[in-house]
């Protein structure tokens, strides 16, 4: 009974993290939404939610090594599950990022490809919205690892898109007439978008090796 509790708490610190990363991607949208319709206070606002946020994260990462080092879950899961969170981790610090990079740097973004920008970024909070979905099936249901796989798939799925997606753009922005100081700016900004679904399939991968490991 002892060693389930563990898990329990284990579990309940994990789905804790995962929420505060969910609410911090979708200020981070919010910030970038703001910027993009010249509202920059807004961005600087919600930035700073942000922070707060992924501070909040990392000390649900802390909790989560701490009830692992009680003893929580099989001896074979355990650091796969802590590099799970800390792969989870790394999706709410490049949500920061992003953040940080509009409300600091202002990157001069043309008209033209705000949308395409903005849905980027909703690109990867669909692709960590499946990456949620899977961590769910994974602490609630246990043994519906054709479920769990489904969702992966999606996340792979997903940051192809992406990666299709920021190639499209960064061709065109090099293509255009803008200094290069700007275009080199832009990039930088579409490459710490991508970097959202980069991260939730690093975790993905994660996933799947503890989900294995739990059912041996």
């Amino acid at each position: 009974m002892l060693i389930f509790k563990k898990e329990q708490d284990a579990a309940r610190a994990v789905r804790a993290h995962l929420a505060l990363t969910d609410k911090a991607l979708r200020r981070a949208r919010h910030a970038l939404e703001a910027y993009l319709a010249g509202d920059e206070g807004l961005c600087r606002e919600l930035a700073s939610k942000v922070d707060r946020l992924e501070s909040e994260a990392d000390d649900r990462k802390r909790e989560v090594r701490t009830r692992l080092f009680s003893g929580a879950f099989l001896p074979q899961i355990r650091s796969d599950l802590f590099e799970l969170v800390a792969a989870m981790d790394l999706i709410a610090g490049e949500a920061e990022s992003v953040c940080r990079m509009l409300s600091e740097e202002r990157p001069r973004i043309p008209e033209r490809w705000a949308t395409p920008v903005n849905d980027l970024f909703g690109r990867g909070a669909e692709c960590f919205a499946e990456l949620k979905e899977a961590m769910g099936v994974f602490l609630g249901r246990k043994g519906e690892f054709e479920t769990l796989h489904a969702h992966v798939n999606q996340v792979t799925e997903i940051e192809g898109d992406v990666d299709d997606r920021e190639e499209a753009l960064t061709r065109e922005v090099f293509a255009s007439d803008l200094p290069l100081a700007e275009k080199l700016h832009i990039q930088r900004l579409l490459e710490r978008i991508g970097g959202i679904a980069d991260r939730a399939e690093d975790a993905a991968d994660v996933l799947e090796t503890a989900a294995l490991k739990a059912v041996v």
